[in-house]
């Protein structure tokens, strides 16, 4: 499965365009996400837009397929694995035991923590997600999830059209582990930096 997004910050600039689109969007459930991300001590996996997280205990590993356009990435791309077994054939983790301890045998800790209060929303094809971090950071997502790497174009044209027809505006953002990061660890973000990821 592959999962097109764009973020969006809660900010005056959007405020009106976010609050819109939640009013003419059916409301699903709130949830609270207990997001744990692992990496290595050189931050190998971050480096190279590879995100290991536990969420509220279950592993995901999401790996970036976006492309930068003129430095800032617009839409987010990403293949989603939450099978702990494709997990440990994606990162070459052996054993066959508690995947966490795996991890830390392989040199893997917990890196980034934080918790999102996330209110789930449904408007036709579009699932959005409207998220107040506990570090003080707000966004929306607004999200589209595709079958094959070939529908992922046409999804981000769909994102794009929608976001418009709400009057939300384009700016550059970083996400919520980004956000996190650039507030709450110097050695990660100059990792990123060097790397060019933002």
């Amino acid at each position: 499965m592959y999962e097109v997004e764009k973020k969006f910050v809660y900010n005056k600039e959007n405020k009106e365009g976010v609050d819109h689109l939640i009013a003419d969007s059916t409301f699903l459930k709130e949830v609270v996400n207990d997001d744990v991300y692992y990496d290595t001590e050189n931050y190998d996996l971050l480096v190279k837009e590879t995100y290991l997280r536990t969420r509220n205990g279950s592993f995901e590993l999401k790996i970036s397929q976006s492309k930068k356009t003129k430095s800032i990435r617009e839409i987010e791309q990403h293949i989603e694995i939450e099978n702990d077994s494709e997990i440990r054939d994606y990162l070459n983790i052996k054993g066959d035991g508690d995947l966490k301890n795996d991890l830390e045998k392989a040199g893997y800790s917990l890196r980034f923590s934080y918790k999102v209060i996330r209110k789930k929303y449904k408007n036709g094809d579009f699932a959005i997600d409207f998220d107040k971090a506990d570090y003080g950071f707000t966004s929306v997502e607004i999200e589209l999830l595709v079958e094959t790497e070939k529908e992922m174009n046409m999804a981000i044209k769909k994102i794009r059209n929608f976001a418009k027809s709400y009057g939300l505006i384009k700016s550059p953002m970083r996400g919520k582990l980004f956000e996190y990061i650039y507030r709450n660890n110097k050695k990660a973000w100059e990792k990123v930096v060097n790397a060019n990821i933002v």
